[in-house]
């Protein structure tokens, strides 16, 4: 997470001449808050700056919604209000790709891949049978080998600060899990031996789970 300063400017034609509220809120529930400003009127521009704090560091949009009014008018009169809606879309710099094994018979080991969000180099992978899918948060596009196919994910398909719990477990055999950190942003390849199991907080739904392999509801992270 980083937030950061940012402001909304409000734009809107007065016709009264004296002061204006601008009440804003986010999630389009609870309270307002208000800043104000003062206007010319008599049906010319005026605008307000709202300050706010954003972060481009996470999955959803968030929407400000709010009214300009003018202050002869009660907070609690509807009268005179000019609606206004504004949304943040984040732009992470880290984002969510999917890579999937295109290749007849599996495809070979990927010794490197590129870096993750930290800037460090991905581990070096074992191998996986064809159509095995897994995935890695980066901020640039990841070069596996020859045979394997790489896909760009949109937010709304997978986001790398959208965080759930899960325990892995094997039964039968051991059971390699692939998965993603979701604190560190760190992939992780791992064996668990029969009977073992372990619970961690990674990027939801980026997960690959190998035979003898499962994985249970997911919860949300401590």
């Amino acid at each position: 997470m980083a937030p950061v300063p940012a402001t909304i400017t409000v734009n809107f034609i007065a016709n009264y001449a004296g002061t204006h509220r601008i009440a804003y809120r986010s999630g389009g529930a609870g309270p307002y808050s208000f800043v104000t400003t003062p206007c010319v009127g008599g049906g010319t521009p005026c605008s307000g700056t709202i300050a706010i704090t954003v972060d481009n560091e996470t999955c959803d949009n968030v929407v400000y919604d709010g009214y300009v009014q003018a202050t002869c008018e009660d907070e609690e009169s509807v009268n005179g209000r000019i609606p206004f809606t504004v949304t943040f879309s984040p732009n992470p710099t880290c984002d969510a790709f999917s890579i999937t094994c295109n290749e007849v018979g599996g495809c070979d080991p990927i010794p490197a891949l590129g870096n993750d969000c930290n800037g460090d180099p991905f581990p070096s992978l074992l191998g996986f049978e064809q159509d095995d899918v897994f995935w890695v948060c980066s901020g640039s596009t990841p070069t596996p080998p020859t045979g394997y196919v790489v896909t760009a994910l949109t937010r709304d398909e997978l986001c790398c600060y959208d965080c759930e719990q899960v325990t892995f477990a094997a039964s039968g055999g051991s059971a390699r899990i692939v998965y993603i950190d979701c604190a560190t942003k760190v992939l992780t390849d791992t064996t668990l031996a029969d009977g073992d199991d372990a619970t961690v907080c990674v990027v939801a739904g980026a997960y690959y789970v190998g035979t003898n392999g499962t994985v249970s509801a997911p919860v949300a992270c401590p």
